[in-house]
């Protein structure tokens, strides 16, 4: 009795010491984890984002969430996927984007980015207990736009995106009235209000495009019919203030649906000034000394007006940002940005401003409006953070300040409403047979 009492304590002991260990282990992993991001964070925005992602699937969600990337019949997806899931969100990147972007670098894929918009987004899905299927397009090479040719068969995209969606629904074994929900930005939201008429799907989300309204008045069909197979699913437009060609475009898609009773939603995104906090607020891999950094240097180079407005467009002001009301000679300025500063102090300061008779007449003067100073923002941010990351549609800071501008970005803040207001929308849908 006594010696199989001692055994049993030795077993208890054992697995005492043992889970005392793993606490340890799991400590100095993540206080290496911790360290490792802070070392990296000005090097690439993202990288804080991988931690984030990393802390949520770490939490409730733990042993439920699956993510890997593949190609599948030459589509490449990225699936974060769910037991159980409650619904499946199909995603559409823009131009010079791809399915990796919504996610974080990891060993099941190792191509992602995790821009900071797209996995916001993603984990707003998540959080719903939805499953996530990301598509590339087939253009990899070029301006990996999407094929939103009409009709939708004559979309490479459109008979591609539809065959590995049903590869994918049947070998995770989603039932048939599993509720599709499908968000597209820009090139990935033209091409997803074609997609529409030809995949049945609960609701859809288009950021930042509208198509020709003639084309939503065709019936929705399954790819080789010719019969109406369903309505127009429910249709949100997410799009933003400065860009007035789409606030039209979408008003006439929306009225074209109206007529046919489809339900629609529009949500119109503001431009936002910057704050010391922009940056930290809005991804995590950027500490608030690196976000104070990046909006002094905006600032001090008059990128952002005193209230901390963006004076320009980032996407077109990216080699420059403008400065203040001037009669700039161009050859001084550049001058001086090549370090040519004898060159510079011979040219004059300044020059009599061209009528729009003289500049007609090619009369060499120079024209009178907000020059471009050559100092980019992109100059700015890196003289106080040398090695940020701020290449164009990679870049966390780039993508920030292009919400910021509000005329072309993705962006996460109105999608738990747009969220919200698709799941209201679930009603039984009949679902297309696959493709064989």
């Amino acid at each position: 009795m006594p010696s199989r009492w001692t055994r049993s304590n030795l077993r208890v002991g054992f697995l005492l010491v043992g889970s005392l260990l793993a606490v340890i282990l799991l400590q100095r992993i993540y206080a290496t984890v911790g360290q490792s991001a802070g070392r990296k964070a000005h090097i690439s925005a993202q990288s804080g984002l991988e931690q984030s992602a990393k802390a949520y699937t770490a939490g409730s969600l733990a042993a439920h969430v699956r993510a890997y990337s593949e190609v599948l019949d030459g589509t490449e997806v990225l699936l974060l996927n769910t037991t159980k899931p409650k619904a499946v969100l199909l995603v559409f990147h823009g131009c010079s984007h791809s399915a990796t972007d919504w996610w974080f670098g990891s060993d099941t894929c190792q191509t992602c980015s995790g821009l900071p918009e797209e996995v916001a987004i993603t984990l707003k899905a998540l959080n719903r207990h939805w499953a996530v299927l990301a598509f590339s397009s087939s253009d990899r090479t070029r301006y990996r736009c999407w094929d939103s040719n009409f009709p939708p068969e004559n979309s490479v995209d459109t008979l591609q995106v539809i065959r590995t969606f049903h590869t994918v629904a049947t070998r995770e074994g989603w039932p048939q009235d599993l509720p599709r929900y499908a968000l597209g930005g820009s090139s990935g939201g033209a091409f997803l209000l074609h997609l529409a008429l030809r995949l049945e799907l609960t609701a859809l989300c288009s950021q930042l495009m509208a198509v020709r309204s003639a084309s939503l008045e065709s019936p929705p069909h399954a790819l080789g019919a010719s019969e109406q197979g369903w309505t127009y699913p429910p249709a949100a437009f997410v799009h933003m203030a400065r860009d007035k060609h789409t606030v039209a475009a979408v008003e006439q898609n929306m009225a074209v649906l109206k007529k046919q009773g489809v339900k629609t939603m529009q949500i119109i995104v503001q431009p936002t000034p910057l704050t010391p906090t922009f940056m930290a607020e809005r991804v995590d891999g950027i500490t608030l000394e690196q976000s104070k950094a990046v909006f002094e240097a905006l600032r001090e180079g008059d990128a952002l007006d005193e209230s901390g407005w963006l004076r320009a467009d980032p996407r077109t002001t990216g080699a420059a940002s403008y400065v203040s009301m001037l009669h700039i000679d161009p050859r001084r300025q550049q001058a001086a940005a090549n370090g040519q500063a004898a060159v510079a102090d011979a040219l004059p300061a300044s020059a009599p401003s061209c009528t729009d008779g003289q500049q007609a007449k090619g009369i060499k003067c120079w024209v009178s409006r907000l020059h471009m100073a050559y100092t980019s923002w992109r100059s700015l941010v890196r003289s106080r953070l040398p090695e940020a990351n701020v290449a164009a549609d990679e870049s966390a800071i780039a993508e920030e300040l292009n919400v910021a501008w509000a005329s072309h970005e993705l962006v996460r803040d109105p999608m738990d409403e747009v969220f919200d207001w698709m799941e209201a929308q679930r009603v039984p849908v009949k679902h297309g047979k696959p493709l064989t």
